[in-house]
């Protein structure tokens, strides 16, 4: 099956819609896959498309919107890790007291 490409604008739509559904990139990834038949990593999925998300941010900047019109006009989507880095803290005490229990601190 050949892998179609969304047009930068379908691909922004998309991009608008899974930000306001507060979705992912997990989320993102997935429906470009979705739409497009991409057998490709998710991580060249993010990369084609966080490059076309900066460089439409940058050219937004560069037309004299601030940094909060142009985060208003593109959303951020939130990385799955970061429900991860919540328990960061959590798992360096782990590791801590491991190191503690062990002698090795």
């Amino acid at each position: 099956m050949k892998t179609a490409h969304l047009s930068r604008i379908d691909t922004f739509k998309m991009y608008r819609d899974v930000a306001a559904e507060g979705g992912t990139w997990d989320d993102m990834t997935e429906k470009y896959r979705q739409a497009t038949n991409a057998t490709v990593s998710d991580n060249s999925i993010y990369q084609r498309i966080s490059g076309q998300i900066k460089d439409l941010k940058n050219e937004l900047s560069a037309r004299g919107l601030s940094d909060e019109q142009v985060a208003e006009q593109i959303p951020s989507l939130k990385r799955k890790t970061a429900v991860r880095t919540s328990n960061k803290a959590e798992e360096i005490s782990e590791v801590l007291n491991f190191l503690q229990q062990i002698g090795q601190m």
